[in-house]
């Protein structure tokens, strides 16, 4: 049991920084770089990022500890899968939008 919760941590966290990488620090680039969109809306874009990114902070200290079978570290990573997925899904458009 141990080794398949190991497995799924790994894959849990690397699918978390490679969607942080690809997908969600370079939205928040631009929206630096836009001056905060129309309006300052980009702001309440910010937040929503900063959520997204501090999910990144279970991620390094899993990969970078002794301990690795501890069950909360999977239970972060859960919770952050599963909030990429639900904020990918329902912000599908607007993140692959090209001006």
């Amino acid at each position: 049991m141990k080794n398949k919760l190991l497995i799924l941590n790994y894959f849990f966290s690397t699918v978390i920084i490679i969607c942080n990488v690809f997908i969600f620090i370079p939205i928040t680039f631009n929206i630096f770089k836009d001056s905060f969109g129309p309006m300052g809306y980009g702001l309440l874009t910010l937040i929503l990022l900063l959520s997204i990114h501090l999910f990144l902070v279970p991620n390094f200290i899993f990969l970078f500890s002794k301990r690795k079978s501890k069950k909360t570290f999977f239970i972060y990573n859960l919770l952050g899968l599963i909030y990429y997925l639900f904020i990918f899904i329902k912000f599908h458009d607007s993140i692959f939008y090209k001006h």
